[in-house]
């Protein structure tokens, strides 16, 4: 997976390769007994002129967002796949769909990093540079959710431990950013003090993609981690790594 620019120039590879991932992990997950499956779906399956927030069943309800258009049609066949097995089969299988995941693992590729890892990179690098300006792609206008790896995770064991008949749900924090306001908490982060230049020729993507959480809400689930604490503690590693001194590695998987 990638930011706007990854999704542009390598929609091949994301299709092929989640493909062959997914197939395959939830076929053996039938095939060996497993008891319960969740799979990792994307707020990018939902229609890019969807209302907002966006609820469950506006899924496949009109057309793609076109920026990231090859990573929503493998997500929404997973989605689908999982759903077909519980048809036929009676496979217990569960999808969430997050908000845009951050933290311990990320991407610091230089093009294909997501949005918060590539502009927390490039950032670390302008100040290495002697406190160069920073181009941020588009307007800094579009609004995001962000949610931390960690709480991801926690609320993957809920549902795990929590049953439910939904073979569908939304995990977000139902807080949302403007992309400018994301530069700025990261400047702080890093301690950039640049100017930020917001280029906007380059294509903003969504405007919104603010997820309905109110079905984990209500079975009793939160997001603990806020998004300054979840940037300040994605930047210590960062620092600890190659990365930091501007090689062109990937960080975890």
């Amino acid at each position: 997976m990638g930011g706007i620019l990854a999704n542009k120039t390598l929609g091949g590879d994301f299709i092929r390769e989640n493909l062959y991932i997914q197939t395959i992990a939830i076929d053996i997950a039938y095939r060996a007994g497993v008891k319960k499956f969740i799979f990792i779906g994307s707020n990018c399956a939902y229609p890019g002129l969807s209302p907002n927030p966006l609820k469950e069943e506006y899924l496949l309800t009109g057309e793609l967002e076109p920026t990231n258009l090859p990573f929503a049609v493998e997500k929404i066949a997973g989605i689908k796949m999982c759903e077909a097995y519980t048809d036929q089969f009676g496979f217990n299988a569960l999808t969430i769909i997050p908000s845009s995941v951050y933290g311990h693992g990320d991407s610091f590729h230089p093009e294909e990093s997501p949005i918060i890892t590539g502009m927390m990179r490039r950032f670390h690098e302008e100040k290495s540079r002697n406190e160069g300006n920073a181009a941020i792609w588009g307007s800094g206008e579009p609004l995001r959710e962000f949610i931390n790896s960690k709480d991801l995770a926690r609320a993957c064991i809920f549902l795990m431990q929590n049953q439910t008949d939904l073979d569908l749900i939304n995990v977000g924090t139902s807080e949302e950013v403007s992309i400018k306001e994301l530069a700025v908490l990261l400047k702080k982060v890093v301690g950039f003090s640049g100017d930020l230049i917001f280029d906007i020729r380059k294509h903003d993507g969504r405007q919104r993609k603010l997820l309905d959480s109110s079905r984990i809400f209500e079975m009793g689930w939160r997001p603990s981690i806020t998004l300054g604490a979840g940037l300040r503690e994605l930047y210590d590693p960062f620092l600890t790594t190659k990365a930091a001194q501007g090689f062109s590695i990937h960080i975890g998987n």
